[in-house]
């Protein structure tokens, strides 16, 4: 089963080989934040088809990149949309490798300030559940039916 800090992690292993040495944080920005960095960032999830032996799972991701800025807070644009666009193309196949699975990349957004870009992730992917609970299965039942008040 996947789990989300996997997921997390994964993200973070990617941006880390994209730009060797920038700072990947996760969750949130600490004290002590420098840039250029990223931030992987995990809201919302949504589980559906609940069958009891399958379910799916739509998790919404935020990468946000952190650019360097000079005294006026003021970011070299060019390089922030370059970043950005290099950061969406690593999910531009559609998936993207978590420990053995690939969950799916179904949609992609990015916007932009004047010295940050988030990119939105739509991820997908489907889990068996664990059916054996260890209890045992129910092997007769026994109802009794009873008419109550000439109704």
């Amino acid at each position: 089963m996947i789990t989300l800090q996997a997921i997390s992690d994964s993200l973070k292993a990617m941006l880390e080989e994209l730009e060797t040495g920038v700072t990947v944080y996760q969750h949130n920005r600490p004290d002590g934040f420098v840039r250029p960095s990223y931030l992987v960032h995990l809201g919302k999830v949504d589980v559906t088809a609940l069958n009891g032996r399958y379910i799916d799972l739509r998790l919404e991701v935020t990468l946000t990149g952190f650019e360097d800025v000079d005294v006026y807070h003021q970011s070299q644009f060019d390089a922030l949309i370059q970043r950005m666009a290099q950061v969406m193309a690593l999910f531009y196949d559609g998936y993207f490798r978590v420990e053995d699975r690939n969950p799916h990349v179904e949609a992609i957004s990015a916007n932009h300030g004047l010295d940050y870009f988030e990119i939105k992730l739509a991820v997908e992917w489907s889990e068996e559940l664990e059916t054996d609970s260890g209890l045992p299965l129910i092997g007769e039942v026994i109802t009794r039916i009873e008419e109550k008040g000439g109704q």
